[in-house]
């Protein structure tokens, strides 16, 4: 890295294996941008997957923050060739939404949301997500109101 007045503020790309149980993540193929606890040394996570096949993520939670999640076609020439059927259910009811082209999904603090599922993966899907947490770590809670 550089030296100067601003060199604190380059710092290595936190790229992991996104992990469950200590193992790969199912669906998490490939190294990703994994920043979900406190890397940043903002108040904000930072996710940036490769996905490739289908998955389902997690089950209905909500954040204390602000929530991003973008789904664009995994082909860096053409971001918009997009050939994947992606499903987020949104609400306490786990109201149904579809995803089959680019789509950002604005989700505010304390909605709950998922199970996120990757119902089919024709074509690579690069997925980013953002949330703004106060401490900058990642926390989920559950509808029951617990903490994960």
């Amino acid at each position: 890295m550089a030296e100067g007045k601003y060199a604190k503020y380059f710092k290595p790309a936190p790229i992991k294996r996104v992990l469950q149980d200590g193992e790969n993540a199912p669906g998490y193929n490939f190294p990703s941008i994994y920043a979900h606890d406190g890397e940043t040394g903002a108040s904000h996570t930072l996710g940036f997957h490769y996905m490739t096949e289908p998955y389902t993520d997690v089950y209905p939670h909500s954040h204390d923050g602000h929530e991003g999640l973008l789904f664009i076609g995994g082909n860096p020439e053409n971001i918009y060739d997009f050939d994947a059927e992606i499903e987020l259910q949104m609400g306490e009811e786990c109201e149904p939404y579809t995803i089959t082209s680019p789509t950002l999904v604005d989700i505010p603090a304390g909605l709950v949301h998922a199970p996120l599922i990757f119902k089919r993966v024709t074509k690579p899907v690069f997925f980013l997500e953002v949330t703004l947490e106060p401490e900058g770590k990642y926390k989920m809670i559950t509808p029951d109101g617990k903490n994960t």
